[in-house]
C-alpha cells in the first residue's frame, strides 16, 4: 500500500457576535406603541433602565425615520444605559464602533466598550477585545492582552474564546508555547462541540506532541469532529484505521472515511480512496 501521510490543519476562528436582542422580544405580542412610550419617557429620567430598548428598537427601524436620527439615538441612548451600569448596553455601543455601524469606526472606543462588558460577564465582550488585540485590529497588537482577555472569555463560557486561547499556547503565538495547557482549553472547546477545536485535540494526542501520546484518544476525538463533518478529521481517522493506531485495522472503513473525507472537498481522501479500491478493498 502506497504509504499515507498525516496531514495537520491549524484554523484560527474570527468570530464576531452581532447587536445583541437581549430585552426586545418581550414587547412583541403586547401594545408595542405603549410599551415604546414608556421605555422612550423611562430612557429620559435620570435613572434609566430602559435606554439600551429604545436604542434597539432604533436599530431594528421600528421608529424614528432618518438614519442619522437612529444612529445618533442609538450612541446616546447606549452610552447613558452604559454609564448606568447595563453591559449589553456598553456590548452594543462597542459593535457599534467596532463595525462602523452608522459612525465612524473607532477600535479604541471598541476596546474600552468591549472591556466594559467584558468586566461585566459577557462573555463575546471578553472574545472581541481579545482578537482586536490578538490581531492588531484598529490598536496596538499585545499578544499578552489577548490572551488574558481569551481567558475571561473562556472563563465566561464562551468556548469559541477557549479554542483561541489554545491555538496561542499551541504555538507559542504571543504566550510561552506549553501543549499542555493548549489540550486544556481545546478540551473546553471540543466539550462544546466545536469540532475543528476537538481535531486539533486529537492532533496533539496522536502525534504525542507535549502530551502523552494515546492514539485512542485521538481515534475517538476524530472519530466526533469527522461526525461534525470536518473532512479532514474523517482523512485522519482514516489513517488510524488503515494502519490499525488506536483501533483495530480495518482498511474497509478507512476507504469509506477517505470517501467522506474526499465526498467533503478533501483531496488527500481522494487520493487514499482510489488506492484502496484499486487494490479491491470492499
Amino acid at each position: 500500500m502506497k504509504k499515507i501521510f498525516l496531514i495537520i490543519l491549524i484554523i484560527i476562528a474570527t468570530l464576531s457576535a452581532n447587536i445583541t436582542p437581549d430585552g426586545i422580544g418581550v414587547y412583541a405580542s403586547l401594545n408595542k406603541e405603549n410599551i415604546i412610550k414608556s421605555w422612550t419617557i423611562d430612557c429620559e429620567s435620570e435613572y434609566s433602565t430602559s435606554c439600551y430598548k429604545t436604542a434597539l428598537l432604533y436599530y431594528k427601524g421600528e421608529i424614528g425615520n432618518k438614519e442619522k436620527k437612529k444612529v445618533l439615538t442609538k450612541v446616546e441612548t447606549y452610552s447613558k444605559d452604559c454609564k448606568n451600569g447595563i453591559a449589553v448596553a456598553c456590548y452594543n455601543l462597542a459593535q457599534i464602533f467596532n463595525l462602523g455601524d452608522g459612525v465612524k469606526e473607532d477600535k479604541e472606543k471598541a476596546t474600552t466598550f468591549y472591556s466594559k462588558a467584558c468586566a461585566s460577564g459577557i462573555a463575546v465582550g471578553c472574545y472581541n477585545i481579545a482578537h482586536i488585540y490578538n490581531n492588531g485590529d484598529g490598536v496596538e497588537e499585545d499578544k499578552e492582552k489577548a490572551s488574558k482577555f481569551y481567558l475571561k472569555g473562556c472563563d465566561y463560557g464562551y468556548f469559541v474564546s477557549c479554542y483561541n486561547l489554545a491555538h496561542m499556547y499551541s504555538n507559542g503565538d504571543g504566550v510561552k508555547e506549553d501543549k499542555k495547557k493548549a489540550a486544556i482549553f481545546y478540551k473546553k472547546a471540543c466539550d462544546e462541540a466545536y469540532a475543528i477545536s476537538c481535531f486539533n485535540l486529537a492532533i496533539l494526542f496522536d502525534k504525542g506532541d507535549g502530551i502523552e501520546q494515546d492514539k485512542k484518544k485521538a481515534s475517538k476525538l476524530y472519530s466526533q469532529a469527522c461526525a461534525s463533518g470536518l473532512g479532514v478529521a474523517c482523512y485522519n481517522l482514516g489513517l488510524l484505521y488503515a494502519f490499525g493506531k488506536g483501533v483495530g485495522q480495518n482498511l474497509g472503513i478507512a476507504k469509506e472515511l477517505f470517501e467522506i473525507a474526499c465526498d467533503s472537498g478533501y483531496s488527500n481522501g481522494c487520493e487514499n480512496y482510489k488506492i484502496l479500491k484499486d487494490q479491491g478493498v470492499n
